[in-house]
């Protein structure tokens, strides 16, 4: 009787293994595979330059491009160090100004002032009211340099090509939500105050300047404009639009930013800022191989 009950048992119990092993453990699934592009990219020259300078030089590029392909605004730090050929390294310096002289126990880079700050081309255009598009047409150009991190917006003219602009002034142009049948008024460079562009600034968000037909290298940011002093009216920021002929509108978009931990916010999908990296050499200068590295840093 035992070993009858034990046979039963057995059976039973191989009957339930067979239905236990007949139940889903999951009714569907959902894969993704994604591969993740950098949401803030470096373009532009080659960013290596290896050869030999003279003590008492400058070394400059102005070819550099930081864009921001994400749908959000991006921050991001500069950072900068400088080390010799026995291996010195001073560390991160997120100034966009750095005299090396000024680093704390660097006596290997003493004399190596680096400086990076956007830059922009601005031009003169065929003034049409009644088109959304302006083209350059080159009569007049200019080329400014301008803070990018800071606590003071600072921007001047580089270069000229010839031209006499003693008698214009550089402003910012924050556009408004009709841009064309409501003008904005002119805030003087000078008198910027926070981060470029405004939150205000129709050009932040709402006017793709990629997708348009001015074909920008930034989609987003803010204007600079070179224009005649006498066309603008200090009381209350309005141009002489008559004149615009002879304005110098921007061929791209910039940013600025007054943040204290010199943070510079990126807007999204597409703003950023032209750079150049300028290395100063002193005069006496020991004699050894330097590499100075400016680093794109996120910041989270």
């Amino acid at each position: 009787m035992n070993k009858k009950y034990l046979i039963f048992g057995l059976l039973g119990f191989c009957a339930m293994a067979l239905v236990t092993a007949g139940v889903l453990t999951y009714y569907g699934s959902i894969q993704s595979t994604v591969e993740i592009g950098q949401a803030v990219t470096l373009g532009g020259s080659n960013p290596i330059f290896e050869g030999s300078m003279v003590a008492g030089s400058s070394l400059t590029n102005c070819e550099f491009i930081v864009k921001n392909r994400a749908d959000v605004e991006a921050p991001i730090q500069l950072g900068t160090t400088c080390n010799n050929s026995i291996g010195f390294d001073d560390g991160i310096q997120t100034e966009t100004s750095i005299d090396w002289t000024d680093v704390v126990g660097n006596d290997k880079c003493d004399g190596i002032e680096t400086e990076i700050y956007g830059i922009l081309e601005l031009t003169t255009k065929d003034v049409d009211f009644g088109a959304t598009h302006w083209d350059e047409n080159n009569d007049a150009k200019a080329i400014i340099k301008y803070t990018l991190v800071g606590d003071t917006f600072n921007a001047e003219i580089i270069e000229d090509y010839g031209d006499d602009f003693s008698a214009y002034t550089l402003i910012y142009y924050k556009d408004q939500s009709d841009r064309f049948n409501s003008p904005a008024k002119a805030i003087l460079a000078t008198n910027v105050n926070k981060d470029l562009p405004y939150a205000d600034d129709k050009n932040l968000a709402d006017y793709d300047y990629c997708e348009s037909e001015e074909n920008y290298e930034h989609c987003y940011g803010a204007k600079i404009w070179l224009v005649p002093t006498v066309d603008i009216n200090m009381a209350d920021g309005t141009l002489t639009w008559s004149n615009a002929g002879n304005y110098l509108f921007e061929t791209d978009l910039i940013v600025y930013s007054d943040e204290v931990n010199d943070v510079i916010n990126l807007p999204a999908n597409g703003g950023g800022f032209n750079f150049c990296v300028e290395n100063d050499f002193a005069l006496n200068l020991d004699e050894d191989t330097y590499t100075i590295e400016t680093k794109i840093n996120s910041v989270i």
